[in-house]
């Protein structure tokens, strides 16, 4: 049976099936700003089972204006998963105060899809191509 909360999304814009096979997908989103926020928000909407976010960064009074999640000073992935979980208290969230790193994620083979929401990439290059080699989709 499907939690009331997703009824709606199902003939709306998805088929049943692919709402059902979201309560079991796990997502990697690299950098938390205007981005990483929307998608993330709309996930957790969805009913994914995880999310794992990483952004090094805090918000600063310029983020106002593109993002959503936003406590000025604090770490975005740390304010993005802490309003994630007031969305859908049924998420599971890991996040990481941090820019991306291949070494943080344990289990690798659990990960669905990366979504690279990140401002910088060759810094990663290493890192990504590790993901790549694993066949995980990468939305850039």
């Amino acid at each position: 049976m499907i939690d009331e909360r997703y009824l709606k999304n199902i003939g709306s814009f998805i088929p049943k099936e692919v709402q059902e096979n979201l309560f079991s997908k796990t997502f990697l989103i690299i950098g938390c700003g205007g981005n990483g926020e929307y998608f993330s928000d709309f996930l957790s909407r969805l009913g994914v089972k995880k999310i794992i976010l990483f952004d090094k960064d805090n918000f600063e009074y310029s983020n106002i204006n593109r993002q959503i999640f936003y406590n000025i000073n604090e770490n975005k992935a740390k304010e993005t998963a802490k309003q994630l979980i007031n969305t859908n208290p049924n998420i599971k969230i890991e996040y990481y105060e941090d820019n991306f790193n291949y070494n943080y994620l344990h289990n690798i083979e659990d990960i669905d899809m990366i979504i690279y929401c990140a401002d910088y990439i060759y810094p990663l290059k290493n890192d990504l191509i590790k993901l790549i080699e694993k066949n995980i989709p990468i939305l850039f």
